[in-house]
């Protein structure tokens, strides 16, 4: 018989079996496919993933039980690019006033485009995520806005009316942290699944087992 017909006939033979399985269902690194994929897509969000001195990638998580278990990141967000890519899924943090501003501060270039994210502490969970730094917001040796459609607005005045309407640097790091949490949700449910009973199903297909429920050697 096959293992669903065991399971079936010999339910506890099959639990027994399930759980000597399961503890060494994810022996290898199963998730290295996933967190590639999330440097692969946060790079089209914005969001760069660094890379440490060892190769591995600054991508964290644990789990899946505990309260503390989660997924943080560490990199870089190219925060011009992270606006375009919202905006184009319909989740930009910003009115349509806002996103004008910002973009009229970089083609005057008054406003960085960039900030490094970090994690801290002994968890892995998004909320240990931090930036090092804000977005550089000044007029440098502009006295007025020399392009577009705040052309000829003093330059410190326009400077200070951005940073009093948004925080670009707040947004940025709340849609980094989503980003870790979305792709721990995707981790705990390729565990979940490849440890259930339908992937060790799936796993014990080929095998014969007798009318006992021993596993028959091929000879």
């Amino acid at each position: 018989m096959k293992i669903k017909e065991l399971k079936e006939r010999h339910p506890s033979v099959f639990q027994r079996l399930y759980d000597e399985w399961y503890p060494h269902a994810n022996y290898y690194e199963w998730w290295d496919g996933t967190i590639e994929d999330a440097v692969t897509q946060g790079e089209e969000r914005g969001f760069s993933i660094s890379t440490k001195h060892n190769g591995r990638t600054s991508f964290y998580f644990s789990g899946f039980c505990s309260q503390g278990d989660g997924a943080s990141w560490e990199g870089t967000i190219d925060v011009p690019k992270w606006v375009e890519w919202a905006k184009a899924n319909g989740g930009a943090p910003f009115t349509d006033m806002q996103l004008l501003w910002m973009q009229e501060a970089w083609r005057n270039d008054f406003l960085g485009t960039s900030l490094s994210v970090t994690t801290s502490g002994n968890y892995s969970h998004s909320n240990t995520m931090s930036l090092t730094d804000d977005l550089e917001c000044s007029e440098g040796y502009s006295h007025e806005v020399h392009e577009g459609v705040f052309k000829g607005m003093d330059a410190e005045t326009f400077t200070r009316m951005l940073r009093g309407m948004l925080n670009i640097e707040e947004e940025a790091l709340k849609a980094a942290r989503a980003y870790a949490d979305e792709y721990y949700k995707i981790l705990e449910e390729e565990y979940n699944y490849l440890t259930s009973e339908e992937c060790f199903i799936e796993q014990m297909q080929d095998i014969e087992y007798d009318e006992e429920g021993e596993e028959i050697e091929n000879v």
